[in-house]
């Protein structure tokens, strides 16, 4: 019994050491992976905190500095040293001088209003009332005076900004509202100003007005806009900004209807702005995707801010996917080990072999799958020389290296032109030809010399230090008509004008030729790419993305698409971005001034992956039943070996029919992912074929006679699974 118990622990030690080793570096490997991944996280975290501090760094400082000149100016009300008689001039000089200086922050509008009888004690029913207001397209400073008595509490924002400030005998921020007078969502810094400085009675109130404009031009400036967007709160929760101007603006008018989503997703956010807690996670209402929301304070106004990224814009898991398929290895390599002790090595029946069969199948199987959905995770490659824009910092960027490569080549003028776009509809015609159709836009700044709001007649041939002669676009890559690629400024569809700046737009409808990477099928992702040029063969003329012109500029939200009924059949969009390519052309065209032959082409992307579900049925799985099929003649009785002979090369023909047929519809020059599968078909059928040419021989072998071919069905599908993980594994990482 003792030899017993020794024979039995040396038997037993090999399995031992071998389980330990691969569950070491399953271990090993999980640790690798949850390590990366809270590396990573902490990284992101830290980069969102410091953005974010910056931002709320510059808020601070505007509002401060709008505060205290408020504050200044009440107090030498107080003190009288500003007489009565001169407040309306000095409140206009304060105006005219914060909107002529460069100062932190410009105030839309600055007003001094005097309780009844404060200003003329003969009068004691006056509210003398001066309100200096910047014209929002012009800029030019005016005055305008309120007709009603605010004086009177009415319990609505029309007057609690004045009997707020008088009451509380202190200064507040007020709530965010649309200004009739000034025609603008604002908020405004009320103080109170007093008959002496004793403080004891309230003259009258200085309101400062903010608007929400200040706060924007900051936000589109924010690095982060890569992948997520800034929304700010006032003290009692209303929202102050918002990327999507209507927003506020539908809060204030209490239309919820059209914009549900995002206001289910902003009450979620109004819970919970007070918890002391910097980061939290949320699910977004419509996409059920992760988002964070990072919050921040804002001390001068007790505003709160917050920053929502979306989880997957983050690419957290696309800088854990090697520890993860380390991690992947790993539990297989174990699963087989422990599977080949438990079943083979202690082997008492048949079944155990069945079961070590199907557990190695399974793990395959398993492991392919996974493989399927990291390779959804990773990011899309971009066409050779391109380069992303992202974000206001990149087109200053972009803008820069122009600049200095136009002053190593001795070029003086050039004009970069704000320019978007927004794709309708897009539709595959054939593996690379594409038709997209939508509206192209560009931005020009008139001479401020010039009437605002007004276009020149002769504008589309107006040539300045700003404009370029030329105002047209050319859609490379197009081969329809010129009057649909080349976009002309006389054949534009529309035309508007904001104060100094002239909108032109287009609508086209072009079919594009473009090569696309189907090497990945049916996991493949590709981009649909619209290439502009300007036309011009004189003046240099740069592209910028005109990102003001969206919400939200990062993938997810899709830019410059029509997202809601955006229809691309077997396809769905995933992200938007611009480009820009940097295409050196070897020729002049015939013209020995020709500028371009380094050419700057802005890129508008749309990048798009192929619904999986669609083609599975049509692809997948009919493979998998020829697998099946293949296993099932393995546990034939058929003696007749023509029969069986000709069962396979009806598979065979099927499979290269559906192979022609494959790489027929995608045009490949290359082997596709899926294509392997196919090989393995081939290379499955010749194996039955070859088992059963064998089976049917007079010579009997041992490996394929035992247990009626057993060895061939245990081995069939691990050994196909295998082959396909292995694949996997190659073709797409």
């Amino acid at each position: 019994m003792i030899n017993l118990k020794k024979t039995t622990r040396k038997s037993l030690l090999p399995d031992i050491i071998i389980t330990c080793i691969t569950l070491f570096i399953v271990l090993y490997s999980s640790y690798q992976n949850w390590k990366t991944n809270q590396e990573t996280i902490v990284q992101t975290e830290m980069a969102i905190n410091n953005e974010a501090d910056l931002a709320v760094l510059d808020i601070n400082k505007r509002l401060k500095y709008l505060m205290e000149t408020g504050q200044n100016f009440a107090d030498a009300l107080t003190n009288g040293q500003i007489p009565y008689a001169n407040v309306e001039h000095q409140a206009e000089q304060v105006m005219i001088k914060n909107r002529t200086d460069d100062a932190p922050s410009k105030f839309y509008n600055f007003s001094v209003s005097f309780a009844k009888g404060a200003y003329d004690v003969n009068q004691p029913n006056q509210l003398a009332n001066w309100i200096y207001i910047a014209d929002k397209k012009t800029g030019q400073v005016k005055s305008l005076k309120r007709d009603y008595d605010y004086s009177i509490d009415d319990k609505t924002s029309k007057t609690s900004w004045f009997v707020k400030a008088a009451v509380d005998k202190k200064p507040f921020w007020q709530q965010p509202k649309y200004a009739d007078v000034s025609n603008n969502f604002l908020v405004a810094y009320s103080i109170p100003f007093f008959t002496s400085p004793k403080k004891d009675k309230v003259a009258g109130v200085v309101a400062v007005g903010f608007s929400t404009d200040e706060l924007k031009s900051l936000m589109y400036q924010q690095d982060y806009r890569k992948t997520g967007y800034g929304m700010v709160f006032s003290d009692e929760g209303h929202l102050v900004y918002h990327p999507n101007d209507l927003m506020p603006l539908a809060e204030v008018s209490k239309h919820y209807e059209y914009f549900k989503n995002e206001f289910d997703f902003i009450n979620q956010i109004r819970q919970d702005r007070k918890v002391n807690k910097d980061i939290q996670s949320y699910r977004l209402p419509k996409t059920h995707e992760k988002a964070w929301v990072l919050f921040k304070n804002i001390s001068a106004s007790n505003w709160s801010y917050q920053i929502v990224f979306l989880e997957s814009e983050l690419g957290i898991q696309q800088k854990t996917l090697e520890t993860r398929l380390y991690l992947l290895v790993s539990l297989i390599a174990f699963s087989i080990v422990l599977a080949f002790i438990v079943f083979i090595r202690h082997y008492k029946k048949i079944n155990d072999l069945w079961y070590f069969s199907t557990i190695i199948t399974a793990a395959f199987v398993i492991g392919t799958a996974f493989l399927w959905h990291n390779a959804d995770l990773k990011e899309i490659e971009l066409p050779p020389h391109t380069e992303k824009i992202e974000s206001s910092k990149d087109i200053a960027e972009y803008k820069k290296s122009q600049d200095e490569f136009l002053d190593a080549m001795h070029k003086k003028q050039r004009f970069y032109i704000p320019t978007g776009v927004f794709v309708k509809a897009a539709e595959f015609e054939g593996s690379n030809n594409v038709l997209i159709a939508g509206y192209i836009w560009q931005k020009y700044q008139l001479d401020n010399s010039l009437p605002p709001n007004v276009i020149p007649e002769d504008f589309c041939s107006m040539a300045t230090d700003k404009i370029p002669k030329e105002k047209s676009i050319m859609l490379i890559e197009a081969f329809e008509d010129q009057d649909k690629t080349n976009l002309s400024c006389n054949d534009a569809t529309y035309k508007e004008v904001v104060d100094h700046t002239v909108t032109i737009g287009w609508y086209f409808n072009v079919k594009l030729r473009q090569s696309f990477d189907y090497s990945s099928f049916p996991l493949d992702k590709n981009i649909i790419w619209l290439r502009m040029h300007p036309t011009s063969h004189t003046d240099y003329i740069v592209l910028t993305p005109d990102f003001t012109s969206y919400p939200y500029i990062y993938g997810k939200f899709l830019m410059g698409v029509d997202s809601e009924n955006f229809v691309l059949p077997s396809w769905n969009v995933f992200a938007t971005f611009y480009g820009h390519l940097k295409a050196t052309l070897n020729s002049n065209f015939g013209m020995d001034n020709y500028k371009g032959q380094v050419s700057q082409e802005l890129i508008f992307n749309i990048a798009i992956k192929r619904v999986f579900l669609d083609t599975i049925f049509s692809t997948v799985v009919p493979i998998f039943i020829i697998y099946l099929i293949l296993f099932v003649l393995l546990f034939g009785t058929l003696d007749d070996l023509l029969a069986v002979l000709a069962i396979n090369a009806g598979l065979l023909f099927s499979v290269a029919l559906w192979h022609s047929g494959l790489r027929a519809s995608l045009s490949s020059t290359g082997i596709t992912y899926f294509e392997t599968f196919y090989f393995v078909c081939y290379f499955s059928i010749s194996l039955v074929c070859i088992n059963s040419v064998l089976l049917a021989c007079r010579y009997e072998m041992i490996l394929l006679h035992y247990k009626d071919n057993l060895f061939s069905k245990l081995i069939f599908l691990p050994l196909v699974s295998a082959i396909t993980f292995v694949i996997t594994i190659c073709m797409l990482f």
